[in-house]
């Protein structure tokens, strides 16, 4: 957002609730179609933001709209400081918000970001995301995968992970191609990322990965696994948790969490 931009969300914290809606339905284009201000204190520092969404909430709780914005603003905002790194600001936008104001040390607005401001960027600038999940050792008890079983009896393990890995390593390409790449099975196989993939051979777990994370862009994959198939270390659930991992930080929003991370693999 250029300097001209910014200057017509950078609102006075005496102005009223209605002339605030007022301007900001003017600002809107600018702001990806969702009410968005900075409220300003005297000396020109950010003391909040405020959001259409927050005028509408404060206003079923009572509020009027005579009452000056800065009673309604949330002075508890996230926002980037200046000479923070792109990918630290990204990080930001898992708080579920949709515009991230940078300030300077004085807290003076300098800047404004969209979510899609990041989308452009990382399209168009190489990523390479590398990730690692441990096998493990089962010392006593045990489980199964027959879900009609453990969902009405309950099953014990004492386990614990091991320093031997399965490692995942993706890149985005700039084309539509998913090419991916075994080096323990010494396998590779390409797809287009329109056609269903095949799941007929030794690959067929990491495209099953691949299948449910539905990445909508190109990349290279590369997968590497410390323990041999069948040895009972977990090999298999190393395998999926690294390529989901990996997969999901090029999300840039609804992150899956540790939990629903395990859950998916």
């Amino acid at each position: 957002m250029n300097s001209e931009d910014l200057n017509k969300i950078l609102l006075p914290q005496d102005l009223s609730v209605r002339k605030t809606m007022e301007l900001m339905n003017l600002s809107a284009k600018i702001t990806h179609g969702r009410g968005f201000a900075m409220i300003m204190g005297d000396s020109g520092e950010c003391l909040g933001v405020v959001t259409d969404g927050d005028i509408r909430h404060k206003l079923t709780e009572g509020a009027s709209m005579g009452d000056p914005i800065a009673n309604l603003m949330n002075r508890s905002f996230i926002f980037a400081k200046s000479g923070e790194s792109e990918h630290s600001m990204l990080r930001k936008f898992e708080e579920d918000i949709f515009h991230l104001p940078v300030l300077d040390e004085g807290g003076k607005p300098l800047r404004l970001f969209h979510i899609s401001d990041f989308d452009a960027n990382l399209r168009r600038s190489t990523r390479i995301i590398r990730s690692r999940a441990p096998a493990r050792i089962s010392f006593s008890g045990g489980g199964t995968d027959m879900s009609y079983y453990f969902k009405n009896r309950a099953g014990y393990v004492l386990s614990t992970a091991i320093n031997k890995y399965c490692y995942c390593s993706v890149e985005r390409t700039n084309d539509s191609e998913i090419f991916l790449v075994d080096r323990s099975f010494e396998k590779e196989s390409r797809h287009e990322l329109s056609k269903p993939i095949d799941r007929d051979d030794p690959l067929s777990l990491v495209k099953a990965c691949v299948k449910v994370m539905n990445p909508d862009f190109g990349f290279r994959m590369e997968t590497r696994s410390e323990v041999d198939p069948g040895t009972g270390l977990g090999g298999s659930s190393a395998l999926s948790a690294t390529v989901i991992g990996a997969l999901d930080h090029f999300r840039n929003r609804d992150h899956l969490d540790r939990y629903h991370l395990v859950d998916l693999a």
